[in-house]
């Protein structure tokens, strides 16, 4: 009986070296199977274990770093190379994937490596429990967005520039504009820009607010004969709708005309000109109003005119001899 028992219980033993066996070698295949994985992935990759020293590293993590197995495995992680990757918050995040269990994603940095210079990584962490040997591991994924960086940052300079050349455009058409606003009203003649066949007044200048005695406010908006009904009565009525009508432009040399002023009535003399404003379409829409008082002048170049006549007739009609000399 008891050899039947021994011997029953080298039939279990040896069943159960076996199995024990048999787990062992799916355990290597497995092992085999993951490093092969590990290996084979394009992007560097390493796994640490918990005190965060390097128990394996893919060709891509050897070939970034330009380090060897001999120079990585069972090195901590911060003493790596030129000790790249000794980062106060890279620290934080792994400790805390073993603390918390946690995970971290699109942890960006950016790195000097020698020869190949500034570089931008892209790191993922997570937790992996080994349940052999019940060890908590951590792999580390490193992606090399250097490129895509590069490209969102000259993407985002462009755009600035493009920005700033649109700022400097429209600061210069404001500066250009307001030039514009600036010599349309102060020029030293009257300017009245009139619309629709009723000449309401859409722009004008302050020589014409001067002319007209009345503000800006009283004569945007209005109709020319609403602000001067004067000025009808002078047949310019007759001429602005000839021009509207026939889109020829109208010049008038010491135009004879009475307007008012501070409630008095003024007789005066204008040279304007009436210019037709077209559509795209060719049709008129508008006339643009450009005049000068040239009252003044007019009085004293009759004046002028009166005393060589009277200085005339008296030559002409004088009994005595007179003669005039010239050198």
């Amino acid at each position: 009986t008891s050899k039947e028992e021994i011997q029953a219980a080298n039939e279990e033993l040896a069943t159960t070296n076996q199995e024990l066996q048999t787990r062992n070698e799916l355990l290597k295949e497995s092992y085999i199977f993951s490093e092969a994985i590990i290996s084979t992935i394009h992007d560097p990759m390493i796994v640490l274990d918990k005190d965060l020293r390097v128990k394996i590293a893919n060709k891509s993590f050897y070939k970034l770093f330009r380090l060897t197995e001999e120079d990585t495995e069972g090195v901590l992680l911060y003493d790596l190379g030129n000790r790249q990757l000794n980062i106060p918050k890279l620290r934080e995040l792994l400790e805390d994937i073993i603390s918390k269990n946690s995970s971290f994603r699109n942890f960006e940095v950016g790195l000097d490596f020698p020869k190949v210079g500034r570089m931008v990584l892209n790191l993922n962490g997570k937790r992996i429990l080994q349940q052999a040997h019940r060890e908590q591991l951590i792999l580390l994924a490193i992606a090399d967005v250097t490129e895509t960086v590069n490209r969102q940052q000259q993407e985002k300079r462009r755009l600035e520039d493009k920005i700033d050349a649109q700022t400097k455009i429209a600061n210069a058409s404001r500066i250009a504009d307001e030039y514009t606003r600036n010599v349309f009203m102060q020029a030293p003649v009257s300017i009245v820009v009139y619309k629709g066949p009723s000449f309401i007044v859409d722009l004008v200048n302050e020589k014409a607010i001067e002319m007209w005695g009345t503000s800006y406010e009283n004569a945007i908006g209005k109709g020319l004969f609403d602000i001067s009904p004067e000025l009808r009565e002078r047949g310019l009525e007759e001429l602005l709708n000839k021009v509207y009508q026939t889109g020829e432009t109208y010049v008038a040399h010491e135009f004879p005309t009475e307007y008012s002023r501070d409630g008095k009535m003024y007789d005066g003399f204008f040279n304007f000109v009436l210019q037709p404003i077209n559509d795209l379409d060719g049709t008129v829409s508008g006339i643009v109003a450009v005049g000068a008082d040239v009252t003044q002048e007019v009085i004293a170049r009759r004046k002028v005119e009166e005393s060589e006549l009277r200085y005339h007739n008296l030559i002409y009609s004088s009994t005595s001899l007179v003669a005039i000399l010239s050198r």
